[in-house]
């Protein structure tokens, strides 16, 4: 976002609830990440699952730097996603997951446009 422009005392409203809700999504995909990285058998997924988390919880500091706020994680999101892989399996989950990341990149390149 530095690249870009934008600086913690020039963000509107509107943009510092954009990226307040971007953090959000971090925190709580980070959540989800590690509790199916202790849930699924195979060690090559858990450690898949654990890099997902750890990279999920550093996009959520790097815009807890421009929000200078906390946030809570979706927990009902993060419940509803574990259930998921526990009766669809892991690789429905990931596709679910994967969905919700290609939405959320074109919502991140709609909000660094402006």
């Amino acid at each position: 976002l530095e690249k870009r422009g934008f600086h913690i005392a020039k963000l509107s409203p509107k943009l510092l609830t954009k990226l307040l809700g971007f953090q959000r999504n971090e925190l709580t995909e980070h959540l989800i990440y590690q509790r199916l990285a202790k849930q699924v058998p195979s060690p090559n997924n858990q450690q898949l699952f654990a890099k997902l988390a750890t990279d999920e919880l550093r996009h959520y500091h790097v815009y807890r730097k421009y929000t200078n706020q906390d946030v809570k994680p979706n927990t009902w999101k993060v419940f509803l996603i574990y259930w998921c892989a526990r009766f669809f399996g892991f690789s429905f989950v990931l596709k679910l997951m994967e969905k919700g990341e290609e939405r959320a990149k074109n919502t991140y390149l709609e909000v660094s446009n402006h």
